[in-house]
């Protein structure tokens, strides 16, 4: 704190907080999509929330090769949607949370 100065201190301060929240925003992401792939292999399908009309969506449907199902692009007809992955994560942390703000 006292080597470089305080503007340099605050600036640092501000891009190690930055970086925190980078990797926390990675690690939320990456155990969505595990989350996503545990309901993938175990049922063959890929659910997610489609908020804008409330309604679940399968990004399965249609397919003969599950195996092919999560490779393309778009793999939901619709841009806004929420995945099972992220909504268990939320139903996980949210509570943990909470529980901890008590």
């Amino acid at each position: 704190r006292h080597y470089y100065g305080r503007v340099a201190y605050y600036v640092f301060q501000v891009f190690y907080i930055v970086s925190l929240q980078a990797l926390n925003i990675v690690g939320m992401i990456i155990s969505a999509q595990m989350f996503d792939m545990l309901i993938y292999s175990l049922s063959k399908h890929g659910y997610a929330l489609e908020y804008s009309k409330f309604k679940f969506l399968d990004a399965c449907a249609g397919y003969n090769d599950t195996t092919t199902c999560f490779e393309k692009d778009n793999v939901f007809s619709s841009d806004q949607v929420i995945t099972m992955g992220f909504i268990i994560c939320m139903l996980i942390c949210i509570p943990l949370e909470i529980g901890r703000a008590v």
